[in-house]
């Protein structure tokens, strides 16, 4: 079964390894960055005052 809850919606221009990814249930964008083996994720903060909790508090 193929999970449909984050959807990766666009990439870098022309950097590959960049990725925004958003979580369809919460609503939160993600900044994924991802060279070789190695990985990266990091919230993405659009609006200050808007704060997303961590999934499951």
């Amino acid at each position: 079964m193929e999970n449909k809850r984050f959807e990766i919606t666009e990439t870098a221009g022309s950097v590959k390894g960049f990725y925004v990814v958003v979580d369809k249930e919460t609503g939160v964008n993600y900044l994924v960055a991802k060279f070789g083996a190695g990985a990266g994720i990091c919230p993405k903060c659009q609006n200050r005052s808007r704060r997303h909790p961590p999934v499951g508090i």
